[in-house]
């Protein structure tokens, strides 16, 4: 767990999450108990997945999981807004958790962007517009039977006449 702890991401996640929970136990918040349920649910859920995904140790997985947490993030910031609008949390105790849920949804925004683009030492150059096309099979089929038969010299040429190229042997 020690290189877990080390992911910004997941340590905040955790701050946000007792941050978020320690929302709905007290004050006007703490008696609409289907938004806390929600709320206490969404924050739990970031720093689970993220968690969960790391555990997993293969990095489509963990792609896979950020996601998740990065929905759980979006998630808990639009029940935060609500909470604030409706007056259930005070403002300061709702700008410190919105901002903190940005953060949050940056950090993991980031992670998946970087872990889905190309690795360091594959090339960054963008595809070619002339892309490699398959042989024809004429060519493929020329390969084979001069693979199998020896009777023709390699330095002759035979005419395919449904593509009309020229496959060299």
């Amino acid at each position: 767990m020690h290189k877990l702890s080390s992911l910004e991401a997941w340590t905040r996640g955790r701050e946000l999450s007792r941050v978020a929970y320690r929302l709905t136990l007290h004050g006007k918040l703490a008696r609409h108990f289907g938004l806390a349920d929600q709320i206490r649910r969404a924050a739990a859920a970031v720093p689970a997945n993220i968690a969960e995904g790391y555990a997993l140790a293969t990095t489509p997985q963990f792609i896979r999981c950020l996601r998740i947490a990065l929905g759980s993030a979006t998630e808990l910031h639009t029940h935060l807004e609500l909470a604030s609008e409706m007056e259930l949390i005070g403002d300061e105790d709702a700008k410190r958790a919105m901002q903190l849920c940005a953060r949050v949804i940056g950090l993991l925004i980031g992670l998946v962007r970087r872990l889905g683009s190309p690795r360091e030492g594959r090339s960054t150059l963008p595809p070619s517009p002339f892309p490699v096309k398959a042989w024809p099979a004429c060519v493929t089929a020329l390969r084979r039977h001069s693979a199998s038969s020896y009777s023709r010299p390699r330095s002759s040429r035979q005419t395919c006449r449904a593509d009309r190229c020229r496959a060299r042997q």
